[in-house]
């Protein structure tokens, strides 16, 4: 389940969406990560799928979830011109990619139908209104075993974004983690907590009695046995004391 943390709800309320639109994107958001949830259950390694397989199967299934997310809502409708979905309400185009690239890198290019996409992005931050956000893209990244992270915001370009903020982030330092400003690096989050060992024991070579290794003392360690040596020919020790 989705559950935007207050500092993301403040700050795409400071960008012009209201509660319902909200509301939306976090539904389709919930659909990506089911979708993300399905492949991770449904795909192995075994049966050769690879990172472009899984990507395929999310977006299909996270598409056609969503259609049926909103069918029963007559104020939202679900546009699949081109064979991209394109979900609309109340004047706001909704679309999601996969950022392959991670989040901070966007890549949003190579069909007529994403370059629309920047096009009009492009158009909306032209106005200078933040209140006349039109379209909105949703890009995710995910692993193997589910979604990892997933953004909300308007491009600059079809590599930038203008603005972004996270709606889910599995590695987020704490709930209130809104944008990657909040969110820790790798270096600073908490080192995991190891178990403690026991101390390790060996045996004797004497016998079964086992002593301890961090406590035993030097002088009740076993003598090592050394092989015998092999007998000297015959002149060799001559041979050395005269050298």
């Amino acid at each position: 389940m989705i559950s935007p943390t207050p500092n993301a709800l403040a700050a795409l309320r400071e960008h012009g969406l209201d509660e319902e639109m909200i509301e939306v994107a976090v539904a389709i958001a919930e659909e990506i990560e089911a979708a993300a949830e399905d492949v991770a259950n449904d795909t192995r390694t075994d049966s050769f799928d690879d990172s472009t397989s899984r990507g395929q199967l999310l977006y299909r299934r996270a598409r056609n979830r969503t259609i049926v997310r909103f069918k029963p809502n007559l104020e939202v409708s679900c546009d699949t011109t081109d064979n991209a979905l394109h979900i609309r309400f109340r004047g706001i185009a909704f679309c999601f990619y996969s950022a392959r690239e991670g989040l901070e890198h966007p890549s949003v290019q190579g069909s007529a139908t994403k370059r629309r996409v920047v096009d009009e992005s492009q158009l909306m931050l032209e106005t200078c209104d933040e209140a006349a956000v039109n379209r909105l893209v949703l890009m995710h990244e995910s692993a193997p075993d589910g979604l990892v992270r997933l953004g909300i915001g308007v491009l600059a370009n079809s590599t930038t974004w203008n603005w972004k903020i996270a709606l889910y982030d599995r590695y987020a330092a704490s709930d209130v983690a809104a944008n990657d400003q909040d969110r820790l690096a790798y270096d600073q989050l908490p080192e995991a907590e190891l178990p403690s060992l026991p101390p390790r024991k060996f045996e004797e070579a004497a016998g079964d009695e086992e002593i301890d290794r961090d406590e035993a003392a030097y002088d009740q360690l076993p003598e090592a046995e050394l092989p015998p040596l092999p007998p000297r020919a015959p002149g060799e020790a001559e041979r050395d004391n005269r050298e």
